[in-house]
């Protein structure tokens, strides 16, 4: 029994002897992997000595490694926060050049600073000088601001109108009554063409034309046509008639010609005008040889040719107005037609008054309002002569407007 427990006990001392050698072995490997990197030499016998101490000398040895690390952390990042205030200062250096040529730079413009400085000094000085004068001289001084603010509006007045020959006045007040002449002409061009606008070019006495209808272009008045220009023309002519009324009064206004470059729109529309200007009171004479402007005008006086170049005068309606008198309509509010010198006939006339009357009345219900004279005598059948004695019959009943008929509006009781 003695012999088999020491064989035991020899297997195990082998055992552990084995173990022992592993474990030194392993330890030993540690050993070499933990020296390694620090590059320290680092045996048994140094580990020995240190697991020999106690856990104070642990703890201080901790600590001390604390503050090693936070010391190396800050001392990282004041290194880095020093690199890159190094890299910004490298980015932003003024120049490349070394640094003997910079001090060289610096000393030249150290010779240039201290030449500026004594020019400062002179200019200073300089400077105190002209201060000294000008409180010597302040008296002239304000004299001279005085006597030149008086001389300011005379000179602005001689910058405007100072010419010799007037020609700068004169152009200031041409340009004013021009642009006066302009509204009241654009006025009138309002009634009778609201596409066009007058306008003055500045500082010029040249006028322009305005299109509504392209996007308020201005184009120049050579490029209206015909019956264009004559209606910029008429505005033109009663816009002055408007300017001088301020001074006088202008009752009558003769036209002649111009009415046959205008086509049936726009002759429809210098009619209107013209009504409108009758309406107000003004005496409009038109002379024209247009054929179609003969519904149109209730008041005529008609030069008939004649042969071997003799000529004559009527006037027609006159007869009918004293014929329609002594029928019994009476003259008051009747206005002479357009007739021959052959009387008419009353019942014919009585007639076609009343059915002239009922195809105005028949429109106005419809909500035609008026009636152009041409469909009305064409409904009617019957010529111009009888036509015009049938509306001077009806009086003030019908509004004649343009080339157009339509009922008076009836007044308030």
């Amino acid at each position: 029994a003695a012999s088999e427990s020491a064989r035991s006990r020899q297997a195990a001392v082998e055992a552990a002897s084995v173990a022992l050698a592993a474990a030194e072995a392993a330890l030993d490997h540690a050993l070499v992997a933990f020296v390694t990197p620090a590059g320290l030499p680092f045996d048994r016998a140094a580990l020995a000595v240190y697991l020999a101490r106690d856990s104070v000398w642990l703890d201080t040895e901790r600590k001390a490694l604390a503050a090693l690390r936070d010391a190396l952390q800050a001392a990282t990042g004041q290194h880095q926060a020093h690199a890159a205030a190094l890299a910004t200062h490298r980015a932003q250096s003024p120049t490349k050049d070394s640094e003997d040529t910079v001090r060289a730079l610096r000393s030249t413009r150290d010779a240039e600073l201290t030449v500026a400085k004594e020019r400062l000094v002179t200019a200073a000085a300089a400077i105190t000088a002209d201060d000294q004068r000008r409180t010597v001289a302040s008296a002239l001084i304000e004299e001279m601001e005085t006597r030149r603010n008086k001389a300011a509006p005379w000179g602005r007045l001689d910058e405007l109108i100072g010419s010799s020959d007037g020609a700068k006045f004169r152009a200031i007040v041409q340009r004013h009554a021009l642009d006066i002449l302009l509204g009241h002409a654009n006025a009138q061009l309002d009634l009778i063409s609201a596409r066009y606008r007058l306008e003055r070019l500045p500082d010029s006495l040249n006028l322009i034309v305005c299109d509504r209808d392209m996007a308020d272009e201005r184009r120049s008045v050579h490029s209206l046509s015909g019956g264009e220009s004559f209606l910029v023309s008429l505005a033109l002519a009663l816009g002055l008639a408007s300017l001088t009324s301020n001074r006088l009064r202008v009752e009558s206004l003769f036209i002649d010609e111009g009415f046959g470059s205008l086509d049936p729109t726009t002759l429809e529309t210098a009619m209107s005008a013209l009504m409108r200007l009758e309406s107000q009171g003004r005496k409009v004479g038109v002379i024209s040889h247009v054929t179609e402007m003969t519904d149109a005008i209730p008041v005529q006086i008609r030069v008939v040719k004649g042969r071997g170049g003799a000529s004559w005068i009527e006037v027609p309606g006159a007869e009918l107005v004293s014929e329609s008198t002594a029928i019994g309509g009476g003259a008051d509010g009747l206005r002479p037609g357009v007739v021959s010198s052959d009387p008419v006939d009353a019942v014919d006339v009585e007639t076609l008054a009343a059915m002239l009357l009922a195809l105005l009345q028949a429109a106005e219900t419809a909500g035609e309002g008026p009636v152009s004279t041409r469909s009305l005598r064409a409904k009617l059948g019957c010529d111009l002569r009888s036509f015009d004695a049938a509306r001077v019959r009806l009086g003030a009943r019908v509004l004649t407007t343009g080339r157009s008929l339509g009922l008076a509006p009836i007044p308030a009781s």
